[in-house]
């Protein structure tokens, strides 16, 4: 299993699902320029000196959609139309899978049962979709404040380098995709992520749990690593020749360690509680479905989804605690992933004697202590390589 991008894919999406693996960046506001620039600008001095750089992770940012009207319909829900295109989709028929969203996020209604999130009905077409208010409401008249709130561009969401240019502004290039030019008032922020790659969880006990007395009591470390072996299950029966059915899975997968400073906790009681809470939904939510670039390293294998497989304990000294999350990937491989008959060599038909490498292996203090043949004594003739004489 890749790390990298396992490691990206958690470095962009777990702060947008809990503050507790890397520190906020408090925003009051997010100028968005088409073909220019964006702006944000601190709720205070931000500490960057001018003309140096940071990296940010801009994690949610929904910006206003004015809305231009809100029409009842006879059964009491609202025909909502929006000034640029929502952002807002449901599936035609929900007996078949469920509606890609469920809700609509609106704002500056004068009835209080028109904001928030309501429930999504339908959805008409890019400017219209439907909604049924939190409690009946008799009528709207719009003050000209109302407001659907869309979820941001994908291009936006992620990791910038931004640039200070004041002690309360940092400033990036907008992305190239980005068509619109708003203000979004309602920022989330990260900043100084502690989500890591690691070559093993062994490695994770041995360095970050026995040794490292640096963690302050606040911060929690995220580890992605890869399974220690990967399992291939044949399913061939009898006779293997070139027409055989060729379907083995691939049993591979990864593991989300936790590394917790509890000594300030009586038992781990609060790290279990958070392993078994908010930590667990944000890796729920950031792995459990997740569609992996495993099969690019078989030739015709299709990724499948991840999936949660176990979770628990794995070490409390009284100064760490340490959880685990284990997720499973199999894929199953094709008779293209394996050798073709037209690709094996003409073994039988070789011209030489021997067949090795030029100028490597070399060999020295080498001892032959018997020779046989089908488990038989024989003699045969080898050639080796010695690089002293």
């Amino acid at each position: 299993m890749q790390i990298t991008p396992l490691h990206t894919h958690a470095v962009l999406r777990v702060p947008a699902l809990t503050g507790l693996f890397s520190d906020s960046l408090g925003i009051s506001s997010i100028d968005v320029v088409a073909d220019g620039t964006t702006t944000i600008t601190t709720d205070a001095a931000h500490g960057v000196t001018v003309s140096s750089s940071i990296a940010v992770s801009i994690t949610d940012a929904p910006y206003p959609n004015p809305i231009t009207a809100a029409v009842k319909q006879s059964n009491g829900d609202y025909l909502i139309t929006t000034t640029n295109d929502h952002d807002l989709t449901t599936t035609p028929n929900p007996e078949i899978s469920a509606a890609w969203n469920t809700i609509a996020t609106l704002r500056g209604f004068t009835d209080s049962n028109m904001n928030g999130s309501l429930q999504l009905v339908s959805v008409s077409d890019r400017r219209n979709f439907t909604v049924r208010p939190s409690a009946p409401v008799e009528s709207v008249t719009l003050n000209g404040s109302e407001e659907q709130l869309v979820n941001l561009e994908f291009e936006l969401v992620g990791w910038h380098k931004v640039t200070a240019a004041s002690a309360t502004t940092l400033t990036f290039p907008t992305p190239e995709f980005v068509v619109r030019s708003y203000t979004a008032d309602q920022i989330t922020a990260a900043l100084n992520h502690r989500i890591y790659g690691l070559e093993s969880g062994e490695l994770v006990m041995r360095k970050y749990v026995l040794d490292d007395t640096a963690l302050n009591a606040n911060e929690l470390v995220m580890f992605v690593t890869p399974r220690d072996s990967v399992r291939f299950r044949s399913s061939l029966l009898g006779d293997h020749y070139a027409q055989s059915a060729y379907h083995p899975t691939v049993e591979d997968g990864f593991d989300i360690i936790i590394v917790f400073p509890a000594s300030a906790s009586s038992a781990g009681v609060s790290p279990v509680d958070l392993a078994h809470g908010e930590i667990l939904r944000a890796i729920m939510k950031t792995f459990n479905g997740l569609n992996l670039p495993l099969a690019t390293s078989y030739p015709c294998a299709k990724a499948r989804d991840a999936e949660i497989i176990s979770h628990g304990r794995v070490s409390h000294d009284g100064s760490r605690y340490v959880h685990i999350y284990n997720f499973g990937v199999n894929v199953e491989l094709t008779k293209d992933d394996r050798i073709q008959p037209h690709e094996v060599a003409d073994i039988v038909n070789a011209t030489s004697d021997n067949v090795w490498p030029n100028g490597f292996p070399a060999y020295r203090d080498l001892s032959v202590t018997g020779i046989s043949s089908l488990g038989e004594p024989g003699l045969f003739t080898i050639n080796l390589q010695a690089d002293t004489a």
